[in-house]
């Protein structure tokens, strides 16, 4: 019932308690379910499903200092999608999975303008709506497919490596993951797990005093506490 429905965006000043509209000149069509990533250069907005037309390989660069925004190439993007994921590394934003993608993503690099693929190894399952957390050096993916394998990426080699699941949570789609630092943090419906990728074990989360079971929840790092 949504999906005839077109809306913009919005800039939010915490100080003020004021919101301010973002500009539309230029900027992609409305969409749903797009990623997002902040970098030094603006806010990179890709992907999702566009309003009357279907799913979509376009985005933009959205620069909060002069509200503007600036269009990204197409050329070798990865297919049209929606329930992808995308994290910042410092130099390029990587997309990977989402509807009607297999196992296929790619990496946009917003100095040049450009978009290069990755690999895709046997055994890496597709999935959407799943969980991606960036460690610094390495992409991991969490849930989103009945496959309880979990996956992490090294763009400098441009390689996969499954990562455990013993006392894993169950993977959902939905969920949401932090990164600490040195953990990922993933909470799912109603229980949740800390992955260490250094050892590559999990350690079950307390599900006391949890909130209630949920699904398609965000969450957020302090430096100290998950917020859900």
């Amino acid at each position: 019932k949504y999906l005839d429905k077109c809306p913009d965006g919005g800039r939010y000043d915490p100080v003020t308690d004021q919101w301010a509209p973002i500009s539309t000149i230029d900027a992609p069509k409305p969409r749903y379910w797009p990623s997002a990533v902040w970098t030094d250069l603006g806010m990179i907005v890709w992907g999702g499903y566009v309003c009357g037309e279907g799913f979509t390989d376009t985005g933009g660069i959205y620069q909060p200092s002069t509200n503007s925004w600036v269009s990204i190439s197409s050329f070798r993007a990865p297919s049209p999608r929606r329930g992808h994921t995308a994290i910042w590394t410092g130099e390029e934003m990587i997309v990977w999975g989402g509807t009607a993608a297999s196992s296929e993503g790619g990496r946009y690099n917003p100095a040049t303008n450009s978009w290069r693929a990755i690999s895709s190894p046997p055994g890496l399952t597709p999935r959407e709506f799943h969980q991606a957390v960036w460690t610094g050096s390495a992409m991991i993916i969490w849930g989103g497919a009945i496959d309880p394998q979990g996956w992490s990426y090294d763009p400098e080699a441009d390689t996969w490596t499954p990562i455990s699941t013993l006392h894993a949570p169950t993977p959902t789609s939905g969920g949401a993951s932090v990164w600490t630092g040195t953990e990922m943090l993933v909470w799912n419906a109603d229980a949740g797990g800390r992955y260490n990728p250094a050892l590559d074990t999990w350690t079950p989360i307390s599900p006391i005093g949890a909130p209630e079971e949920r699904i398609w929840h965000t969450a957020v790092w302090t430096g100290n506490t998950m917020l859900v």
